[in-house]
Formats: C-alpha cells, sequence, structure tokens
C-alpha cells in the first residue's frame, strides 16, 4: 500500500513539475511585442497550477502525517532519530508552505491595487524631478 501511495504521489509531483515547466516554457515562446502583459495577466491571478501544488503540498503532508503517527505508535521498530525526522519535516513543510500562501497573496494584493509597480522612466532621461 504504501509503495503505490509513493507511486501516485511521485506521479502526481512529477505531472505538477512538467507543467511548471511547460508554463515557463510557454512564456517564453510568447516573446513579442505583448509578452510583458500576458505573462503578467497569467502570472498575477490563481490559476489551475497553483491549486494542484497546494494539493500536492496537502497530500505530501497527509503521507509524511500518516508515516509519523505510525512510528509514533510503534516506536519500539524504529530509531529515535527516524522519528524526530519526521516531526521536522511536518514542520518544515507546514512553516514552507505557510510562507508560500503568505507570500503568494501579498503579491497577488499588490498587482491588483498597482501599488506593486513603479512607472516607466527608462525613456525621459532629462525629466528627473
Amino acid at each position: 500500500m504504501k509503495f503505490v501511495l509513493a507511486i501516485m504521489t511521485a506521479v502526481i509531483g512529477l505531472t505538477i513539475t512538467g507543467l511548471a515547466a511547460f508554463v515557463g516554457w510557454r512564456l517564453f515562446a510568447q516573446r513579442g511585442d505583448d509578452w510583458k502583459a500576458s505573462s503578467r495577466n497569467f502570472l498575477t491571478r490563481w490559476n489551475v497550477l497553483d491549486y494542484m501544488v497546494l494539493g500536492l503540498f496537502l497530500l505530501s503532508m497527509l503521507l509524511l502525517a500518516v508515516d509519523t503517527l505510525v512510528m509514533l505508535r510503534d516506536q519500539a521498530n524504529y530509531p529515535e532519530f527516524h522519528i524526530v525526522y519526521t516531526l521536522i519535516g511536518l514542520t518544515f513543510s507546514f512553516v514552507g508552505m505557510v510562507f508560500m500562501i503568505v507570500r503568494l497573496a501579498l503579491t497577488l494584493s499588490l498587482s491588483q491595487s498597482g501599488r506593486g509597480s513603479t512607472p516607466n522612466h527608462h525613456r525621459q532621461p532629462d525629466d528627473t524631478h
């Protein structure tokens, strides 16, 4: 059962990684006059890729939590450092995802309010005030 869950998680993780690489390649391949505006429109709103990353996080946290609970229930069969490693993994994964969600929320709120961008003054070298 654990082997099947590990294969499913690996397939889902590789699929999401491939989709992220595809999105990056597609945005890079759109290099035209309006590529910055189209990529900004795509990246400044929640999309399917964001939900898939959150889903992958929840699935991996579920598997790590189950592994930790199994080890805590049967501590005699596992060395102590292995239990500590899974608890630290749970903590770091959770804190990392919280930071990513906060950063994404701040980025999206700044981009939608217009405060995150500055005007383009590169073509006006003499206008300094």
